[in-house]
């Protein structure tokens, strides 16, 4: 404006909508295709360890940090959901429903079978015993979910490094079997299944150099696409799973 003495330059960047949601579908489909995967791989383990002194040698904050996992996985779908509002509403409701069911049907249900393979004696002292004892245990769980939550939203910058860390998921089972002086009871379909599809979807989000989260609609990965994050993913799954 020449009265006010100056100027504003406003930059449009087109959106081929078409080719954006095949993309979405495209990576709705591999998202859905990892998390069977694992619902695949986490009945193979369940029915592998059917007796519970086979459970008990398993530790509760593996199967934990990974039920953490698919939790934020699914609030951080549900949240792409709901700022998308009626664009691919559906396609993103059906992974977060995919990955709550895979955590509320099996992870948690898991770490329930362990805990009380680990706890048989305190169903000897009666029902009122075992209120107590599974509340403090829904009490740290679900206090952590909530506290990880308020980190991850705190420390959005560094999510590329949270998802690095949350890959070492392997490592509370490591120290476990060193402490009980015993190998742990894990199905080999549940440990490549689960370590194969919990990697490839990191190398997908901070790998593919042409994904959704790329600040076109949805919101910029941070340090995206970076091969570095990648190959500290795939050295950490290997070295987890050479031990």
């Amino acid at each position: 404006s020449a009265d006010c003495g100056f100027n504003v330059e406003i930059t449009a960047r087109r959106i081929d909508v078409d080719r954006f949601g095949q993309k979405v579908t495209h990576y709705a489909l591999w998202t859905n295709m990892l998390t069977l995967i694992q619902v695949r791989s986490y009945i193979a383990q369940i029915r592998f360890t059917d007796e519970g002194v086979a459970a008990a040698k398993l530790s509760i904050a593996c199967i934990a940090m990974q039920a953490l996992m698919d939790a934020y996985d699914s609030f951080m779908h549900l949240s792409i959901m709901s700022s998308s509002r009626q664009y691919m509403f559906c396609t993103f409701a059906f992974i977060s429903l995919l990955k709550f069911m895979l955590f509320a049907l099996l992870e948690v249900r898991y770490l329930l079978t362990i805990w009380r393979s680990r706890n048989r004696e305190i169903f000897a002292q009666g029902w009122d015993e075992v209120r107590r004892h599974l509340s403090r245990l829904y009490a740290y769980f679900y206090g952590a979910l909530l506290g990880g939550l308020l980190v991850i939203f705190s420390l959005l910058d560094y999510f590329h490094i949270i998802a690095v860390v949350f890959q070492a998921y392997w490592l509370p089972q490591i120290f476990h079997d060193i402490r009980a002086g015993s190998k742990a009871p894990l199905a080999p379909k549940y440990v490549v299944g689960i370590a194969a599809s919990r990697c490839l979807a990191l190398l997908y989000l901070w790998g593919c150099p042409d994904g959704i989260f790329n600040g076109d609609l949805y919101p910029q990965l941070p340090n995206a696409p970076n091969v570095g994050i990648c190959v500290a993913a795939v050295m950490l799954q290997g070295a987890q799973l050479a031990i």
